[in-house]
């Protein structure tokens, strides 16, 4: 599905802890308030709720917010534009304390999936290549934060017109949520004319973000 600007979502915040009465679950004490999307009900009661808002022109929220938020599990809360694939944000107070996550539309892909976690992802790979370990001091406690990162469209792969698309992923590398920034990942993510997922260029790594406070 193509996804635009119409399925962003203003104020995602406004559609939790919302009266769910369907989703109530006394043997697990559940009151009925949407705190996620986790069963049918839930989810039922979230997208009414966005229908409802957009009726009313509170919200204003589409028909297209909804069907994403069905298909994807978070809201769609901005929305950049660059030809196949585009830029996006996502955010929802049941996933990671509703902080905003980048992602790559219309392949949807989450930059956090594309990095990984763990001592076998591709970003602990990357942070292993002599330059990071240099730019690190040799620190190997140190991991990429999706959540604090920055994405920006690059030049066409190549100057045909059939040529495929180019987005950077700059990501803070810190070893721990609140501590210093050590230094930066550069990644390039590229794409094929239709949108189809590439593969990554690993880039030389970049001086440390400024500081913006963990979130």
């Amino acid at each position: 599905m193509e996804w635009d600007a119409s399925a962003v979502v203003q104020r995602p915040d406004a559609y939790y802890r919302l009266p769910c009465p369907a989703a109530v679950d006394a043997s697990r004490g559940n009151s009925g308030l949407v705190f996620s999307v986790d069963t049918p009900a839930q989810l039922e009661c979230v997208v009414r709720a966005l229908g409802e808002a957009g009726a009313s022109g509170g919200d204003a929220a589409s028909q297209l917010a909804g069907q994403f938020l069905q298909r994807q599990g978070v809201f769609l809360v901005a929305f950049e534009e660059h030809g196949r694939v585009d830029s996006a944000s996502t955010s929802a107070a049941w996933q990671n304390m509703g902080r905003p996550e980048l992602a790559l539309l219309n392949s949807m892909l989450p930059l956090r999936v594309l990095v990984g976690a763990g001592s076998d992802s591709l970003s602990r790979q990357w942070i292993e290549h002599p330059a990071y370990a240099a730019a690190l001091g040799g620190s190997r406690d140190a991991i990429a934060w999706p959540e604090y990162a920055a994405l920006r469209p690059e030049p066409p792969i190549s100057e045909a017109a059939s040529a495929g698309q180019r987005f950077v992923a700059e990501l803070p590398l810190r070893t721990c949520r609140a501590c210093a920034n050590l230094a930066t990942l550069r990644v390039a993510f590229l794409f094929d004319a239709q949108g189809g997922y590439m593969g990554w260029e690993l880039w030389p790594p970049g001086p440390p973000p400024p500081a913006s406070g963990a979130r």
